[in-house]
């Protein structure tokens, strides 16, 4: 059976008739929603409060939650430190992981990071 009714390929079979359903585009990530600021602030929470906010992120957020590639990078690294039994919230530990990782040049370097401090 076709995935359109007689009404054409943006009519779909509804209860006795056929429903107008609009057509799902992508977004360009120009217009997908997001709020940088609140990125910010769930990183500034891991980074003051360590593990136990990074626990409670995680149940929440996932890292392509973040439409900031550089939040999204930073938000992964504390993933990976608390991974290890580190804290998360050790601003020294994180810049030596994303040093190592070549990762600095994603988040905007030492400012980048500091930044989310406050």
């Amino acid at each position: 059976m076709p995935r359109h009714g007689a009404g054409g390929p943006n009519f779909f079979p509804h209860r006795g008739g056929y429903e107008m359903q609009s057509p799902r585009r992508a977004l360009p990530p120009s217009e997908v929603p997001h709020d940088l600021e609140a990125e910010r602030a769930v990183l500034n929470q891991i980074l003051m409060n360590g593990r136990r906010d990074l626990i409670v992120a995680m149940r929440i957020l996932r890292p392509e939650d973040f439409f900031s590639p550089a939040h999204r990078t930073v938000y992964e690294a504390m993933q990976a430190i608390g991974a290890l039994g580190a804290n998360p919230g050790d601003i020294i530990l994180l810049l030596c992981w994303l040093r190592a990782h070549g990762l600095m040049d994603v988040v905007g370097g030492d400012a980048g990071v500091s930044s989310l401090l406050g």
